[in-house]
């Protein structure tokens, strides 16, 4: 296809399916903005918010909620620069924040942030800034749902594309495929940039001027990097706007990557929870006791780590002020003199980085308590028992897709793509693919026509989502340090984005010619397979490792015993 069909359909007829579509979109748009505001953003917040106490010595006071909106607030990055040594007070930052400990962190993140403006760009009582915050997060929320609603209506056209016109169909897939290229290539990326460089206190066009460097970079990266896989890799498609097929060419395999490399953790990590899952039904049971001494021990650390936070500061002050004296005394003072106060400040330098570190492994022995007792409690409940049961057969397929993929490799494949086929549509793909043998066995028992090929794809590709879904709050809480909720959003729905439109590409013919017509218009990814198999079995065996060895070197079992009275 070099175009839209010809104009068969009466203008009328066209622009009322047209409306009709809008407001297909206008209802995917409002579906998913009501989850975002009622469940989605307020679960990205509490992400941020990892290893609180519980309620009995949980009291976070003024200081405290005031640190938490500047870590949290609505800006891209916190206000610690992304620097290492920033970064990891970010971390025990969100700890401390919920136990009423932020007041003394508050002053010493302050001093050690890169920005200090930056921290209080977001203040609560900054009615002005404020402002600008819920425009962040306005904006974040609008592009998420614009990016989902129109991923929606190029699967509604591709699934049910039949109930219109042929110009219809082709004239609103381009309509959506332009917007979601747009969001993922231009729009997400540059309000990403703008999130990491905003500044308190700053005009407009300064703002834009700190902004269109990165972007610009990006930019450049996108162009020059994504031509010269594509040409490689990616046989472009029949869209009539060039630069569609261009920027597809460029997204698909940095997406193929990215969805391959996440899916394939994911999946790891899915038959690793079932199996953890197990084990806790063998191991000590974790009581309110055992809970009730671990949390105590953990605020016993925090508040003496808090006092340690004082005495850094009294020792930073008497250090500068020695040096300050000793500015003033003979070369031949100095060098025959010591400084008492710059030895007592480095010894209180590594109490406290020592301490920093069993708050750490402490913090990380309550979460985990928390999480075995939780699991325990929810698999004595039907509930739990009916969910155990679902994550057990999804773990049987993730270990399944990773069994395929190594078959694939070995074997090779079968399946085609969905350009460069004839009009009768090619054929049910042949293998080890499990969901195509359950579908054409179904198709079979139940005396119906099903297109195999495509279904089973989908359903898939949906698995596949699903893999990624239940184990992105792993992913965010890894990478939650000093980000905003909204910079979190804006990363999903970009993710989201590409995932959909990768799933398109590597949809199969299907014997409908409608929706041949509207995959021709997208690459043919002839290695998708190969390429997706590999980043797959590449992630899973590096999740694997980590887990083992993470395994190997804590000890869980004897939590339970260390924390009982």
């Amino acid at each position: 296809m070099n175009g839209l069909p010809p104009n068969t359909t009466p203008a009328p007829s066209i622009a009322l399916e047209t409306v009709l579509l809008s407001a297909a979109r206008l209802a995917y748009f409002a579906a998913c903005r009501l989850y975002v505001n009622k469940s989605l953003f307020a679960d990205l917040r509490e992400v941020i918010r990892e290893d609180g106490l519980s309620s009995d010595v949980d009291t976070p006071t003024s200081e405290a909620i005031e640190l938490d909106e500047a870590e949290g607030g609505y800006l891209g990055l916190s206000g610690n620069g992304g620097g290492a040594g920033a970064g990891g007070q970010s971390s025990f930052a969100s700890r401390l924040r919920e136990d009423g400990l932020g007041a003394a962190l508050s002053k010493r993140a302050s001093a050690a942030a890169s920005v200090p403006d930056r921290r209080d760009s977001l203040s609560p009582g900054q009615a002005g800034v404020s402002t600008a915050g819920r425009a962040y997060t306005r904006l974040s929320k609008a592009l998420f749902c614009l990016a989902f609603s129109e991923s929606c209506m190029l699967f509604t056209l591709l699934l049910f594309g039949d109930a219109v016109s042929d110009r219809a169909r082709h004239y609103n897939w381009s309509i959506s495929l332009l917007a979601l290229l747009s969001i993922i290539v231009f729009v997400i990326p540059f309000v990403l940039c703008l999130l990491v460089t905003h500044r308190s206190r700053t005009t407009v066009t300064r703002t834009l001027l700190l902004t269109l460097p990165p972007f610009a970079l990006y930019l450049f990266f996108f162009y020059n990097v994504g031509s010269l896989i594509a040409d490689k890799l990616v046989t472009e498609g029949s869209h009539t706007f060039g630069i569609v097929n261009s920027l597809l060419s460029r997204i698909c395999v940095p997406g193929v990557v990215l969805i391959a490399s996440l899916s394939g953790g994911g999946a790891l990590n899915t038959a690793w929870e079932a199996y953890e899952w197990r084990s806790v039904s063998s191991a000590e049971p974790v009581t309110d006791a055992h809970m009730a001494q671990a949390e105590r021990a953990l605020h016993r650390a925090r508040v003496d780590l808090q006092q340690r936070y004082r005495s850094l500061a009294l020792a930073q002050g008497s250090a500068a002020r020695e040096a300050d004296s000793a500015s003033s005394r003979s070369l031949l003072s100095k060098w025959t003199s010591s400084n008492p106060a710059a030895l007592h400040l480095k010894s209180v330098e590594t109490e406290v980085a020592a301490m920093e570190k069993m708050e750490r492994q402490m913090s990380q022995d309550v979460s985990r308590l928390r999480r075995r007792k939780a699991m325990r409690e929810m698999g004595r409940s039907l509930r739990g028992r009916v969910w155990l049961l679902v994550g057990w057969l999804f773990s049987v397929y993730c270990v399944w897709k990773i069994f395929v993929s190594v078959i694939n490799l070995i074997f090779g494949y079968t399946r085609q793509s969905h350009q460069h086929t004839s009009a009768e549509g090619a054929p049910a793909p042949q293998g080890t693919d499990l969901l195509t043998s359950l579908l054409t066995r179904l198709a079979v028992v139940l005396n119906i026509e099903l297109d195999v090929a495509t279904w089973s794809r989908l359903i898939g590709l949906a698995l596949i989502g699903g893999i990624l879904l239940a184990n992105m709050r792993n992913i965010f809480k890894a990478a939650s340090a000093g980000i905003s909720a909204s910079f979190m959003l804006l990363f999903l729905a970009q993710l989201m984005a590409i995932y959909l439109l990768t799933s398109l590409i590597s949809l199969p013919s299907s014997p409908t010619a409608s929706t041949t017509s509207l995959l021709d218009t997208l690459p043919d990814f002839n290695v998708f397979s190969r390429l997706f198999d590999s980043v797959f079995l590449i992630s899973a065996s590096a999740i694997f490792f980590s887990r083992w060895i993470s395994r190997k070197f804590r000890d869980d079992a004897g939590l339970a015993a260390q924390y009982s009275v």
